[in-house]
């Protein structure tokens, strides 16, 4: 049905245009035509088109319901696959070879710093005592 309406109010649109385009150079016929016109348009009683709205009394206008940024989210970091599987992996991290503790490694451990600091507190004692002991021994 409204496409059948539409093709009608095309169709009178174009023959419209039509007979005004022949008669577009010629003032009388012109003028004749508009007042053909304005008598038929006053037979047709207003608002009769199914195109027609009517206004309504009131208008109600909302705000938006939110406005997004351009751009990604601010904290959402793309993780790669890499770091996606090591999360959901249920292997735990990597052991430390001296204390068998996580974290770290047998480079950074705790046990080897204190280890090497007890070595070189001993090497510096032994260094001092046979310094010492030949000094003593010289004199003698």
């Amino acid at each position: 049905m409204k496409d059948k309406n539409e093709c009608l109010i095309q169709d009178a649109y174009a023959i419209l245009r039509l007979s005004i385009n022949k008669i577009a150079n010629n003032k009388d016929e012109l003028d004749k035509y508009t007042k053909q016109l304005q008598e038929v348009d006053s037979g047709i009683p207003l608002c009769t088109s199914s195109r027609a709205s009517s206004i309504p009394d009131v208008i109600n206008i909302h705000n938006p319901q939110g406005i997004r940024n351009k751009g990604r989210a601010s904290g959402k970091r793309i993780k790669s696959t890499r770091e996606k599987v090591t999360e959901t992996s249920k292997k735990g991290s990597r052991l430390c070879i001296l204390c068998h503790k996580p974290n770290h490694n047998a480079r950074s451990c705790i046990l080897r710093l204190k280890k090497s600091d007890l070595e070189s507190e001993s090497i510096n004692t032994y260094i001092y005592d046979y310094q010492h002991y030949h000094e003593i021994h010289k004199n003698s």
